[in-house]
């Protein structure tokens, strides 16, 4: 009859084990609701800026000059600090014929802060753009880096001084007219 405890303990205990594993014993985590999402974060792409559209100047950048390349833009509005950074990349595999190592490229960089509500901003840039020439094309024989041309194709893009307007969102093109009538439109890269 000692046998029977011991039997009767050990069945008692796995069928406590298993009921306990029976339930549901995950906490149960409600979501956070992340509040609604600022419309402006995120990067974008150029589409155009006074109806010039980046993909157009390829040709007039590289094929004129006799060059082969590749132009890229980006956008990126920072909600949280409500500051923005524009970035223009030329990035060069050829220069009057010669052959470039990878990475050869000249960006163009420009920062600034923003304001929104739900109908206009102001756009206010802390510099005039800065232009960065990769060393590998610095040291081209003959071949003579343009930093003002770069400075001022960068401009085109870029904000030159405060810059207000009204904007709007359809989807994810980002379009905003300045008070002088430019208008800029962006695409979003999320």
């Amino acid at each position: 009859m000692k046998a029977m405890p011991k039997l009767f303990l050990t069945t008692a205990l796995a069928f406590a084990i298993a009921l306990a594993s029976c339930g549901d014993t995950e906490d149960i985590v409600e979501p956070i609701d992340p509040g609604p999402q600022d419309p402006w974060d995120g990067p974008w792409g150029i589409i155009s800026v006074d109806n010039v559209r980046s993909s157009s100047v390829n040709n007039t950048w590289f094929v004129e000059d006799n060059d082969v390349g590749k132009f890229t833009n980006s956008v990126a509005f920072y909600a949280e600090s409500q500051r923005y950074v524009i970035r223009l990349t030329w990035t060069y595999t050829s220069v009057d014929g010669t052959r470039m190592p990878p990475g050869s490229a000249v960006v163009y960089t420009q920062e600034g802060s923003y304001t929104r509500d739900d109908q206009n901003y102001t756009l206010t840039s802390n510099n005039p753009g800065t232009v960065n020439v990769a060393s590998a094309i610095r040291v081209l024989d003959n071949f003579v880096v343009g930093v003002s041309f770069f400075q001022a194709e960068g401009m085109r893009w870029a904000t030159q001084g405060v810059e207000s307007g009204t904007w709007k969102r359809e989807g994810s093109i980002l379009t905003l007219t300045s008070e002088d009538g430019l208008i800029r439109e962006y695409k979003s890269r999320r």
